[in-house]
Formats: C-alpha cells, structure tokens, sequence
C-alpha cells in the first residue's frame, strides 16, 4: 500500500482544542459555514497530500467555499494567502503529515517487510547442523515442527550436543530393538531436552548361539567389557563392538 492509499484511507486531524479556539467559536456565531469550509479543507489537503496548500479552484468549485467565506478564513489567521490559493496555517500542528513524511514511512514499512520476509525464507531453510540431526535422529517424521524445535533448542545448547545426544539415542533404540512408532517424534525429543538424557548405547552381551554354550574366557570378556564400556572412548566402544560381532 503507498503513501497516499493510507492517507486516502485514513484521517484528517484536528487538535484537542480545535472546539474552544476563539476563531472558531467566532465563526460558530457568524459564518458557521466558513468553519465547514475550514474543516473541509484539512480533508482535502490531507486526502491529496498536498502540505496543506490548496489551491482557488478546488475550494470554490470542489468545496464550494464563497468569496467572503476565504477572505474571512484569511482575516483570522486560519488560512495564508498563496499565489494559486491558500496555505492552511496549521495543517502541520494539527498532526497532519506531509508527503514527504508518509512517503519515508511508506519506504521504512517497505525495507521492513522486505527484511522480514529475507528472515522467513531463511528461517524456511533447514541448516546443515539441523539435517545432520535430522539424519542422525532414529525417526524421521514431521521435520518442519523439529526444524522448529531444533532453532528454540540450540538456544540453550551446543549444536553438536544435540546431534550426538541423538545418535545415542539412536543406537539405543537399535540396541533395544524399539518399535518405530515407540520412538519419540524428533520434535517431541527436542522440546522435552532430549539431549539431557543418558543413553544406554552399551552392546547387547547376548550371543547369537546359545548362552549356556559360552565358554568361561568369552563370559569373563565380556563381563569385563560390560564394566569397562562407562570408562571407554567412542573409537574403543566401536572396536569392542565390532569384537563381539
């Protein structure tokens, strides 16, 4: 919307005391139509952004405004006689803007929208730290509500928290063997600082033969591997794992 469509849709101001001024009372008495002509003036002005300049046409022809009533409008002040018309004094004091004023709003509105829809399409945009949780997480449904969660989320925490908090969580649901629909929705996790948790991502000691044929060394590695595992880097814990494969 320009500059002039809000002026066009908007008001006309008069001060507070525009009731009680002592020209207007005045021609209240005298001339009641010469206040009309007053008002309507501001309207107009306000209406064409013109600064308060009106020229002798439109307020004969357009306002209807008499002789008399523009030379008594003159007489006390109200208006100022200009080469095409008249100027009203106090077009400006009243609150009214001038072109220039509503045109540098109607820029700043402008540049503001501009930014704020530049902030939404970044906002649209996953970023490469969220698709790299969204890879790790162990349910991939309803990713625009975690892309949501995700940009409240790294406000109280490390990105590289969240993304290896969810890995382990992955492989715990892994080495659980949890059913799909039992594993939280990503945005649930994060909303709920899914990343506080500690995950149980030790091996599963169970063999694919049966337990009571394990033999004393392999029961005693383990056992000493299930102790161990708190203690143990993530290169450690992957060389073990692939030990009990």
């Amino acid at each position: 919307m320009t500059g002039e469509s809000e002026v066009r849709d908007g008001y006309t101001r008069l001060d507070n005391g525009f009731w009680a001024d002592a020209r207007i009372c005045r021609l209240r008495d005298e001339m009641p139509r010469a206040a009309l002509i007053y008002v309507m003036a501001l309207s107009w002005c306000s209406c064409n952004l013109t600064d308060g300049d009106i020229d002798t046409d439109q307020l004969t022809y357009t306002l209807g405004a008499s002789e008399q009533e523009i030379e008594t409008l003159i007489d006390l002040g109200l208006f100022q006689q200009t080469i095409t018309g008249v100027r009203i004094n106090e077009y400006q004091s009243n609150g009214n803007h001038t072109r220039k004023e509503l045109a540098d709003r109607t820029a700043r509105n402008t540049a503001s929208k501009r930014r704020s829809r530049a902030r939404q399409a970044s906002d649209d945009k996953y970023s490469a730290d969220f698709e790299t949780f969204w890879k790790a997480y162990p349910r991939h449904v309803d990713k625009r509500p975690a892309w949501k969660a995700w940009k409240n989320a790294i406000q109280d925490t490390g990105a590289d928290t969240i993304i290896n908090s969810a890995r382990a969580y992955a492989r715990q649901v892994e080495i659980e063997g949890t059913e799909p629909k039992y594993v939280k929705y990503a945005a649930t996790w994060l909303n709920a600082a899914g990343w506080e948790n500690e995950y149980d991502i030790r091996p599963s000691l169970t063999l694919r033969t049966n337990p009571t044929m394990m033999s004393r060394n392999e029961s005693n590695r383990m056992a000493n591997l299930n102790r161990a595992w708190q203690y143990m880097s993530d290169e450690e814990r992957q060389r073990a794992m692939g030990g009990t494969g």
